[in-house]
């Protein structure tokens, strides 16, 4: 009589127990990937607060004022007035880098365009901030130029009053932290 094909109940263990294994393996790789994409995006959200908090300080308790001057009147900001509006500037393009990052480490469902209207709209408020938009124009990434010039020539960006209180919203939030 032939010996039967049927594996052994030792074997049947051994071939279960080594799935098992490689099951276990996989699940270690992928939960180490997810907690090197979360920490990833935690450094990089630190850098940008920290970039962010370093250009707030530098605004003075006035901005508001300086703000709505650039809208109305920006032939007669100071130079101070004028290096407040650079930081508003840097503040903005950080926000809108952020967005682009965040969205490209993470499986986040935005699209950082959308996202980055804001930012853009505020900055490009005033004739200061369309001037300084044309001045750095070259230095800024392709993508980015595109969507601004989108927004530029749809010139939406009459009535720069309207972003007064994000931009007291903003400073406020600034001397909190």
């Amino acid at each position: 009589m032939a010996e039967s094909s049927k594996p052994s109940l030792f074997e049947s263990i051994q071939v279960i127990t080594g799935l098992a294994v490689i099951v276990g393996l996989v699940l270690v790789v992928m939960e180490l990937r997810q907690s090197h994409r979360l920490a990833q995006v935690t450094t990089m959200q630190t850098n940008f607060s920290d970039m962010m908090s370093n250009q707030q300080s530098q605004l003075t308790e006035n901005f508001p004022a300086t703000f709505s001057k650039a809208c109305s009147s920006p032939e007669s900001l100071s130079d101070i007035e004028h290096f407040e509006m650079r930081v508003f500037r840097n503040m903005q393009l950080i926000t809108i880098d952020r967005l682009r990052h965040t969205q490209g480490v993470g499986d986040f469902n935005f699209d950082w365009r959308m996202a980055a209207s804001g930012p853009i709209d505020m900055w490009l408020a005033t004739r200061v901030g369309r001037a300084q938009y044309q001045n750095w124009r070259d230095r800024l990434d392709l993508e980015l130029v595109e969507l601004i010039d989108e927004k530029v020539e749809r010139g939406r960006f009459e009535d720069c009053q309207m972003y007064l209180e994000d931009v007291r919203a903003l400073l406020s939030g600034a001397r909190e932290s």
